[in-house]
């Protein structure tokens, strides 16, 4: 995952200041993932605070992670929910892994829950 996304971060960024910005901020929301969860617990504006980053330049990094894949972002009421793929977020025994693919499908992709969460 860690390689893939270095890759293509660099390939899909105007210069390697904006690269390694984006691996850096990619960094502080895989750090702020909630428990066994796809999801930061961690806003845009939080992220800001903690990084130093202005808004403009956040929204700059967010955009490029979610062009290349690396994360997600997600509409829910008046907040955008920032979340990894699964494999930046699975921590778990590698043989369900294909359940937390598709339980992301479920929430993320489609904004749904899984059966197994309702």
């Amino acid at each position: 995952y860690q390689d893939a996304v270095t890759e293509r971060l660099f390939e899909a960024a105007k210069t390697a200041g904006q690269a390694k910005e984006a691996m850096s901020i990619l960094w502080i929301i895989c750090r702020y993932l909630s428990w066994q969860s796809y999801e930061c617990t961690k806003t845009a504006a939080d992220l800001c605070d903690l990084t130093r980053t202005d808004k403009a330049q956040m929204a700059r990094s967010l955009n490029l992670l979610e062009e290349i894949g690396a994360i997600r972002r997600v509409k829910r009421g008046r907040n955008k929910i920032i979340t990894v793929t699964p494999e930046g977020a699975f921590r778990g025994n590698i043989n369900t892994h294909g359940q937390a693919v598709e339980r992301y499908r479920l929430d993320v992709i489609e904004g749904g829950k899984s059966d197994n969460e309702k």
